[in-house]
Parts: C-alpha cells; sequence; structure tokens
C-alpha cells in the first residue's frame, strides 16, 4: 500500500483532525498467509502547541485496523511479528529513560489485533482513529 492510498484510508479514521499535521512513514508489510498487513509511523505536530504524538497504524487490504500511541518507539517487522523498542529512536532523552522491557510484541498470527500491548511500561489501548 502506498502513502497516497494509505493518506485515503486514514482520511476515514482521523476523529479530531490530526491528518492535515501528520507525518506518514510507511514502515512495512507484516504478512500471515494471504493476508497484509500494511504498517505505518505516524508523527503527528499540534500547529497551535507545537506538542507531538506518534502512533503506530495498521491496515489490512483497504481497511483501517486501529492504531496505538508509540512514544517515539521504533518499529520493526519481522514476518507476523511487530516489535517495538526504544532502539534508534530519534529522542534522545527517550532513548535515556527507555527500557526495551517495557515493549510487548504485537502478534498477527491470530488475525486480530490486542485491544492493549505495553508500549514504554504502559498499557495502551488500540484505537479506531489515527
Amino acid at each position: 500500500m502506498s502513502i497516497e492510498q494509505a493518506h485515503a484510508v486514514f482520511s476515514q479514521n482521523d476523529c479530531c483532525g490530526r491528518l492535515d499535521n501528520t507525518k506518514i512513514v510507511k514502515v512495512g508489510d507484516a504478512k500471515v498467509g494471504k493476508r497484509i498487513y500494511s504498517v505505518f509511523d505516524l508523527d503527528f505536530i499540534n500547529p497551535k502547541s507545537r506538542h507531538g504524538m506518534q502512533r503506530i497504524a495498521i491496515i489490512e487490504g483497504d481497511q483501517f485496523r486501529g492504531s496505538y500511541t508509540t512514544e517515539g518507539a521504533k518499529i520493526v517487522i519481522d514476518g507476523n511479528i511487530i516489535s517495538l523498542s526504544c532502539d534508534a529512536a530519534e529522542s534522545l532523552h527517550y532513548r535515556q529513560s527507555c527500557n526495551s522491557e517495557w515493549f510487548e510484541p504485537i502478534d498477527l498470527s491470530s488475525n486480530t489485533l490486542p485491544a492493549k500491548i505495553l508500549i514504554s511500561g504502559y498499557l495502551v489501548d488500540l484505537e479506531q482513529t489515527i
């Protein structure tokens, strides 16, 4: 899936008007049997406050499957596993205060996304918005 195609899917799942101020980077595709999950790193910057929010967003085919707040964690795909870690995170402050044990991988083998995962030591909800 291209960034342009993902943008169209995200526009249908943008509850709060963030898309116009979001940088979209395709991390890659995770394959489970015949299913292909496209994984994106979203970096939103509020134009007024300049505060940011990073998310991992997952699309299957042309269907938005959900997103999680990542706090800038590095996203890596290995087969049907999506891993998050502090390795190579952009923020020096984040890298210094990060512990890789604070992350739970997303296993797509069941073809469902977990309702909650551990990111940066916090349970983070799967959300149906970007």
